[in-house]
């Protein structure tokens, strides 16, 4: 999921997940928004993404994933890769199948200013329990670059997941982090954005994304 546009309920995108730490996600190290205020006091660092992120046509991001069963070295990496692709995207949550992994697997953080890269975590295999509420959101997508769509998200929802050692865990979330997560589950199931819209605004969407895209590419082999 991409940073959340400026002026959506700032006091809900401040609230943090209620999560017990993931084993070995603060030492792999998930992204928000940084205020303009935090990132004029000191330089950012830069970040080099690890990962391709797919973008909207590829196919992977239209699968199902499935289930992870494996938990070893292997999903280390691709969960400290996954978080330092998003940190250097500026995101506020990856889904494995945005980097071309087809696996319920999902990396996030909704911290902001200088909490920003201190509680990234993991959910693996995750699971809604309860929702509570709605919230109205405007969402931007990492796979689908310029896109911003009105979606209605559940304001607090409680996840059961695994952590990268595959031990449950339950996850109490509301405002960004409710909103985030529940993106990153759609991602999971082969959801994107415009799947919100009716269906004449996602055909509209579509088409004014694929011709925006090629004049992008026809302006790039321009510049070459």
């Amino acid at each position: 999921m991409a940073d959340h546009p400026e002026g959506v309920e700032k006091e809900a995108a401040a609230e943090a997940p209620k999560v017990p730490e993931p084993a070995g996600a603060a030492a792999a190290g998930a992204g928000a928004a940084v205020p303009q205020e935090a990132a004029a006091e000191a330089p950012k660092p830069v970040v080099v993404p690890r990962l391709k992120v797919r973008e909207f046509p590829d196919p992977v991001l239209r699968e199902k994933a499935v289930p992870v069963t494996v938990f070893d070295d292997a999903l280390k990496t691709l969960v400290a890769d996954m978080i330092q692709t998003m940190y250097a995207e500026e995101g506020v949550g990856l889904a494995a199948p945005q980097v071309g992994v087809s696996i319920r697997l999902a990396v996030l953080d909704t911290s902001a200013g200088e909490e920003r890269g201190k509680s990234p975590f993991v959910i693996i295999n995750p699971e809604i329990l309860s929702r509570e509420g709605e919230l109205p959101w405007t969402e931007g997508c990492l796979s689908l670059p310029g896109i911003e769509v009105e979606t209605q998200r559940s304001r607090k929802i409680t996840v059961r997941s695994l952590d990268i050692d595959g031990h449950e865990v339950t996850i109490e979330a509301e405002g960004l982090a409710s909103v985030a997560i529940q993106h990153e589950i759609d991602h999971l199931e082969g959801v994107l954005l415009f799947d919100h819209l009716s269906a004449l605004k996602k055909r509209l969407a579509i088409r004014n994304y694929s011709r925006e895209r090629k004049a992008e590419r026809l302006a790039a082999r321009e510049e070459e």
